[in-house]
């Protein structure tokens, strides 16, 4: 039997429980469902592709979680096609910890990793593909919500609280049709119209 790991987002801090052991705890700030700091470009980044997320066939599910966000009047993710110092990047990767299905690292003008709470300057956005496989109903929807769900960290937007009908509760779910009214309320209060 195998353990699964929880990362559980709220009132501050960010755990990580296995088999319902805390292994440790580190303090980020949130502010209603968004984190607190700013980021450049605030909720207008550029971002790159890694070339791994080609490989693994996942381009259409990022521009899916970017158009979900770009429905946003204060959202305008672009993609470039050649890397810059600075710019968010996407990736797929692997990974052994069992139910991460992804994450960000937000990072500073001096390319240290920061918390949530602090300003950054870009981040990387990852998603595992050998966790996602492991799912029922692995499809291309559950993908494009699962990357929907990274991007929208990338904004600074966090878990949601309860049970919206959103992108951002964890879970594997299907990607909404279009920006849900829980969504398109927290990029407001976060980033205005």
């Amino acid at each position: 039997m195998g353990f699964s790991m929880l990362r559980i987002e709220k009132s501050g801090f960010v755990k990580f429980i296995i088999a319902g052991l805390l292994l440790f705890t580190f303090t980020t700030s949130a502010s209603a469902n968004y984190f607190g700091g700013s980021r450049t470009k605030n909720a207008k980044p550029v971002v790159y592709y890694d070339s791994s997320v080609s490989k693994y066939g996942y381009t259409s599910n990022f521009d899916a979680g970017r158009a979900y966000w770009n429905s946003h009047s204060a959202v305008n993710i672009t993609k470039s096609t050649s890397y810059k110092k600075g710019m968010d990047q996407y990736l797929v990767a692997n990974t052994s910890v069992a139910g991460l299905l992804g994450e960000i690292i937000p990072v500073n003008s001096s390319g240290i990793e920061v918390s949530t709470s602090a300003s950054w300057s870009y981040v990387l956005v990852k998603i595992y593909a050998n966790q996602m496989k492991n799912l029922s109903n692995y499809d291309s929807s559950h993908i494009s919500m699962n990357a929907a769900h990274e991007i929208g960290h990338s904004i600074k937007m966090a878990h949601a609280s309860k049970a919206y009908n959103s992108v951002m509760p964890q879970g594997w779910r299907k990607l909404p049709s279009s920006l849900t009214s829980y969504d398109k309320g927290e990029v407001t209060k976060k980033w205005g119209n």
